[in-house]
């Protein structure tokens, strides 16, 4: 009730979604439908990339700066508990 649109992709300040995000989520009709319909949140996985290489435009070019080292899961090297198992 506090938006203007179906759909709400909520992001840190620092956090640079892809420029075709939405164009890839118009083509799943099927997720768009769920996440329309139900109280359902799709996760965005974020990864952070070293400052001297550039943004990867595509998941092809993410992989390869993943096995690079370049690229990695948003600061799993930084505070890898914060990425395990938590026991509420």
């Amino acid at each position: 009730s506090g938006t203007r649109t179906d759909l709400v992709f909520l992001v840190d300040v620092d956090f640079v979604p892809s420029s075709l995000l939405l164009r890839d989520l118009r083509a799943d009709t099927a997720l768009l439908s769920l996440l329309e319909l139900t109280r359902t949140a799709a996760v965005i996985p974020a990864f952070e990339v070293d400052a001297s290489s550039p943004l990867p435009t595509s998941q092809s070019a993410l992989a390869v700066l993943c096995a690079e080292g370049s690229a990695s899961p948003f600061h799993v090297r930084h505070f890898p508990a914060g990425h395990a198992p938590t026991d509420f």
